[in-house]
């Protein structure tokens, strides 16, 4: 749903926020990983870093090998408070990836939140027939993951397909994170 409003900074509101659940002025340290090799991740991390400083909150940033990044990750007494991901859809069914990425059981939902609500939307969406119901759903379920901040996205994605000018035939897949091998009825053309 394209009329979400981007995520949006208030120091003002992060500040009352704290007071209210009882930190005035911060004081306290959370958690963030970057898998190691990944920069991107590591100065997303130190962003971060300097925009809770401002709110008296102490982010430190773990730079870890993934083998390590993925086993903390995965059990809610080891994980970050913050743990980046690079993921997207492998397939076009959004319900698919709410529920790898915010489901109960989803394999990469590593923020240990009771998202029932959620588990709900998911389940309705993916047995829905009716296209405008499912689409409902599926807002429903962008709106619930947007209100509870399950995630705050960001993107830093370069994939970098050299292709002659003089070729055709190739098609960028943009679901494809796993670089599965695929061969192109790749032919040349007169220029």
């Amino acid at each position: 749903d394209q009329s979400y409003e981007p995520l949006q900074q208030d120091l003002d509101r992060a500040k009352a926020l704290l007071a209210e659940a009882g930190y005035p002025d911060g004081g306290f340290t959370v958690t963030m990983t970057a898998v190691e090799g990944l920069e991107d991740q590591r100065q997303a991390a130190l962003l971060y870093q300097a925009a809770l400083a401002q709110i008296g909150v102490t982010l430190e940033v773990q730079v870890l090998p993934f083998s390590v990044y993925f086993e903390q990750g995965q059990d809610p007494d080891t994980a970050a408070t913050f743990n980046p991901q690079h993921e997207a859809p492998e397939t076009a069914d959004p319900f698919q990836w709410f529920d790898k990425v915010f489901g109960s059981d989803g394999l990469l939902n590593w923020t240990y939140q009771d998202v029932s609500a959620m588990d709900d939307l998911i389940d309705r969406g993916q047995s829905e027939p009716d296209e405008a119901a499912r689409l409902a759903l599926l807002h429903e379920a962008q709106q619930l993951a947007t209100d509870n901040v399950y995630a705050f996205p960001i993107a830093n994605l370069v994939d970098l397909d050299a292709v002659c000018d003089n070729t055709d035939g190739f098609v960028y897949q943009p679901t494809d994170l796993m670089y599965v091998p695929q061969f192109w009825p790749l032919y040349q053309v007169d220029k």
